[in-house]
């Protein structure tokens, strides 16, 4: 397996999930300077209240005051990343989106956001400067060990949970969910049957996603079932960034397979 190919095609992931990210955040932010975002939303955040800002450390008040002109320089090293990748380009990309998510106050979409910094740290370790192509195996490797734990993390959380054992825990997401869940949906979902019977297929399919890596068709469906699963909860809750944000570490998870089919 080329290595090289296989972190030029994680780069090229991560910055296309990337530059989804700041259009929306773009997006966002000259809507609300044209007053034509929601107040709410941001209130959600605490980041429009004259009080919240003004306690604020210096640092941060100069980046909700410059966050649009941050935001296009991320854009911008972004596009470098493409043409020119290198350790510096990685670092910077780091930092800046770590700056980004201070005028959320830390976090915009918690699990797109970790695993977001996931892949940017495993590139910037695999850019490192030096001949040694260690640096990209251990960068790559983090990414996708990163990446099954996450998996695994979530099913685990969820098979000590009662509501997902009996199949409670989607027909409460589906009916509850503040977001516009078709009704076609919610029906489905609301038999017991079927909520049961899709609750115990996204464990069995975290909880034995490390097994995914012991050959090459096996990661395949995995992966398969994978993007499935995330383009659903995009559908029904409109979470898109989990798509963009799990993608990115595919071709790890390739490599890492690869690697443990060679012990």
């Amino acid at each position: 397996m080329n290595l090289e190919s296989v972190l030029r095609f994680t780069e090229f992931l991560l910055i296309l999930s990337l530059l989804q990210k700041s259009i929306e955040f773009i997006w966002l932010e000259t809507s609300r300077r044209r007053e034509r975002a929601m107040p709410h939303f941001y209130d959600c955040f605490h980041i429009d209240n004259e009080n919240e800002v003004h306690n604020l450390a210096l640092w941060k008040r100069l980046i909700q005051k410059n966050y649009l002109s941050l935001l296009w320089v991320f854009v911008f090293l972004c596009i470098l990343q493409i043409f020119v990748p290198s350790f510096i380009l990685s670092f910077s990309l780091l930092i800046a989106y770590f700056l980004i998510l201070q005028r959320w106050q830390g976090l915009f979409n918690g699990g797109s956001d970790y695993m977001t910094v996931v892949a940017l740290v495993g590139v910037m370790i695999a850019r490192w400067p030096s001949d040694d192509v260690i640096y990209e195996k251990v960068g790559l490797v983090y990414i996708a060990i990163q990446a099954v734990l996450s998996y695994f993390i979530a099913g685990w959380v969820k098979i000590r949970r009662k509501e997902w054992i009996d199949g409670k825990a989607l027909r409460h997401f589906v009916s509850d969910s503040p977001f516009s869940v078709p009704k076609r949906l919610r029906d489905f979902v609301r038999h017991r049957p079927i909520s049961l019977l899709l609750g115990w297929a996204v464990l069995f399919f975290e909880l034995t996603f490390p097994l995914a890596l012991i050959s090459e068709p096996t990661l395949i469906g995995y992966v398969f079932f994978a993007i499935i699963f995330h383009l659903v909860i995009w559908w029904m809750f409109g979470l898109n960034r989990f798509v963009f944000s799990w993608m990115v570490t595919y071709p790890s998870l390739f490599y890492l397979s690869f690697l443990v089919r060679q012990v």
